[in-house]
């Protein structure tokens, strides 16, 4: 099994215009019907424009149906010499491996003693009264297959009692988002200023 190549050029005026931008590509095909393609490479040919920027680039990713591609959308610069453009933060997913960290991580003490209180008063999972028990059963039923309260109770009843062990909780958790966001909120005036420097490339095929 081998890879057909084909190798190309774009081209893009350069930042004065007196020159242009030529990005080296290829597209790839094999027996089995799979491609790649890719960049090898950027040539500068203006020495103006080459004594002052470099080549840079930044890559977002937006949710989209499969059938319009991958979500990635990628933009090429011209970036002032000293200058780079910073990589995009992406928010942080917390990610909690066992069910009692997650119901930690989502509920205060007071919060899940209420749940105890009233799954204890409902005896069956189809009468508590409280949408935070009927989330918790929802969650227990995903994780593990069961909607008893006889068996969630002790659950909830051990995470009380070690609840201050758990690293994430509705604190944390709303602490470390608001430092994360914070944070990402300056990364991006740090892209914005970037690229308010920088000359976007708009290539075409030769």
């Amino acid at each position: 099994m081998s890879w057909d190549r084909v190798e190309y050029d774009e081209i893009a005026a350069c930042a004065c215009g007196a020159g242009n931008v030529v990005r080296h590509c290829y597209e790839e095909d094999d027996d089995w019907n799979r491609s790649r393609d890719g960049v090898t490479g950027y040539d500068i040919n203006c020495d103006k424009c080459k004594n002052c920027y470099h080549v840079d680039s930044i890559t977002r990713y937006y949710l989209c149906p499969p059938w319009k591609g991958d979500g990635f959308v990628s933009h090429i610069y011209l970036v002032p010499n000293g200058m780079a453009i910073p990589q995009v933060m992406q928010p942080t997913y917390i990610q909690t491996y066992t069910l009692d960290a997650e119901i930690a991580s989502m509920y205060d003490k007071a919060q899940i003693n209420a749940v105890i209180s009233d799954m204890n008063n409902s005896k069956y999972s189809t009468r508590v009264r409280l949408d935070d028990s009927r989330a918790i059963i929802a969650l227990v039923y995903k994780r593990k297959r069961m909607k008893s309260l006889n068996r969630i109770i002790p659950i909830l009843q051990d995470v009380v009692s070690r609840y201050d062990s758990y690293k994430w909780n509705p604190v944390t958790v709303a602490q470390f988002k608001a430092d994360e966001t914070k944070a990402i909120m300056e990364n991006e005036n740090k892209i914005n200023e970037v690229i308010e420097k920088s000359f976007e490339l708009h290539f075409c095929r030769k």
